[in-house]
């Protein structure tokens, strides 16, 4: 998808920089890792039909909502702030000059 843009609620172009898979751990210490299209956000969304696609259940509640990992059942809790649903995640932080993403080209 790389070269392909976004759009923003204001209609500002995003671009679409790679995919990568992102490695990260939830506040319950689960090591977890998705696919993900790299862009220049400050708020990266994740759909819920991936998360059902990749062997998950979300549910989607006013008091209690997760994600579910069908196969382990594992069950990663997720905020509800506003309207939105927050997955809270830990992202390592990259050595200096190994991103992790390659590049188009590279």
């Amino acid at each position: 998808r790389s070269g392909r843009d976004y759009r923003a609620a204001n209609g500002t172009r995003i671009k679409n920089l790679g995919e990568m898979d992102l490695l990260f751990h939830t506040e319950s210490g689960h090591k977890c890792g998705l696919p993900v299209q790299v862009a220049e956000v400050e708020r990266p969304l994740i759909a819920a039909s991936q998360l059902g696609a990749a062997g998950n259940k979300v549910e989607l509640e006013e008091l209690a909502s997760q994600i579910i990992h069908k196969k382990s059942g594992r069950v990663i809790p997720l905020q509800r702030k506003g309207g939105v649903y927050i997955l809270r995640m830990y992202v390592p932080v990259a050595k200096a000059g190994a991103s992790g993403f390659l590049r188009p080209g590279a």
